[in-house]
């Protein structure tokens, strides 16, 4: 006999709900998260119209928060009298319900940022702020005319040389032409699995820099909180580990094919529990039924015939070319390079040798030349190992 014992490790949050929690505000300032000395602290017209003296915000212990919450008096909880809410509160409107239990103060992360919703917002952002998209852009009248109250960036004042007032195209929006010409090269972005990695190197730092680029660019409307909440994901990534076990991806799949089973809408919850039981009451008696087909003894959808008794791992797969063989396509000297950095980087059999390159780089290059100079050197440099070896 044995008790069990469940325990709340963190919640998920998007960041209207992060505020739900914790009451947490966004501001516009992301200079403070630069190095004392950096020259873009002392700018002031490029930005908000102010240098920038203040250091990195403090990290405060979940022990200090407590503490800061438990000398407040918030109100009780449900509908009351309305009050004003006293300075001594801050950014607090009331008391976490968390809290309540005893090991929430002692947790080094408790809220997670929900990765989904801030990469599809900040793209939204983005993305329909440089196409000028209605509804999705932030470059607009209101926008342009809290740029003339803060006295910044003349050039995106409101055009008044008429007797209307009218916003002129930005120098960061596309026009029709480069709209078609951005659109038709991003559709044609692809990367084999693994190349682009080296995107979220140095994140911690860049993301900084990134945000502060973007003042320069971008009116004060741009930031909104789910732009500024980045500048937390990689602490967030460093505390709880790769993202793909905190995000909402798995859960929002799950409650769409939830959502499709209720056939009594008087009734959601009952549709959706008789559908679950039917759910696992079917995969549980497939796994005993061996001449039927079911999830588990399916053949994979991309299946190539099997594997080959190859010396090389990579090349055991068997594989079927997409399209007519017969037509003679012919490769640029740069696709061939990357196919053939994709083999080496993909063989198991010589991962020994990656390694010991990789370690010769980093002793022989700055950091940041590293990713690219192993990718270049590393195929000679193995030519010339093998041939030492005969």
């Amino acid at each position: 006999m044995f008790t069990l014992r469940a325990a709340v490790m963190w919640t998920v949050n998007d960041f209207p709900a992060y505020a739900m929690v914790s009451g947490k505000v966004c501001y516009l300032g992301h200079r403070r998260w630069l190095p004392w000395d950096h020259e873009w602290r002392e700018k002031d017209k490029e930005f908000d119209g102010n240098t920038e003296r203040r250091l990195r915000p403090r990290e405060w212990s979940g022990d200090e928060i407590l503490e800061q919450l438990n000398r407040l008096d918030f109100a009780p909880f449900g509908k009351t009298v309305s009050r004003t809410r006293p300075s001594t509160h801050l950014n607090w409107t009331h008391k976490p319900m968390f809290f309540e239990l005893p090991y929430w103060s002692k947790l080094k992360l408790r809220h997670n940022l929900d990765v989904m919703h801030v990469e599809k917002n900040v793209f939204d952002t983005l993305v329909g702020t440089i196409l000028d998209i209605e509804g999705k852009t932030k470059d607009t009248i209101k926008a342009r005319l809290d740029l003339e109250r803060m006295g910044i960036r003349r050039g995106l004042w409101m055009n008044r040389d008429s007797d209307k007032a009218r916003r002129d195209l930005a120098f960061f929006s596309m026009k029709p032409n480069d709209k078609k010409k951005f659109l038709k090269f991003v559709s044609s972005v692809k990367f084999p699995d693994g190349y682009a990695s080296n995107i979220a190197r140095c994140l911690r730092h860049d993301i900084v820099q990134v945000l502060c680029k973007f003042e320069m660019i971008f009116p004060p409307a741009f930031f909104t909180s789910m732009m500024h909440v980045m500048v937390h994901l990689p602490e967030e990534a460093l505390l709880a580990g790769p993202v793909n076990y905190r995000w909402m991806y798995p859960i929002e799949r799950l409650l769409g094919e939830l959502k499709k089973s209720v056939r009594n809408r008087a009734k959601p919850e009952g549709s959706i529990i008789e559908a679950w039981v039917q759910y696992e009451s079917l995969t549980f008696c497939g796994m005993y039924l061996k001449d039927v087909e079911t999830v588990f003894n399916r053949p994979q959808r991309n299946n190539d015939g099997g594997m080959r008794n190859e010396k090389l791992s990579v090349f055991a797969q068997s594989a079927r070319p997409f399209g007519d063989p017969g037509r003679g396509e012919s490769f640029s000297r740069n696709d061939m390079e990357v196919a053939h950095w994709f083999v080496l980087n993909n063989c198991d059999e010589i991962m020994a040798y990656l390694d010991e390159h990789e370690q010769m780089m980093k002793r022989e290059h700055p950091s940041h030349l590293v990713a690219r100079k192993h990718r270049e050197l590393f195929p000679q440099w193995f030519l010339d190992s093998v041939n030492k070896l005969k």
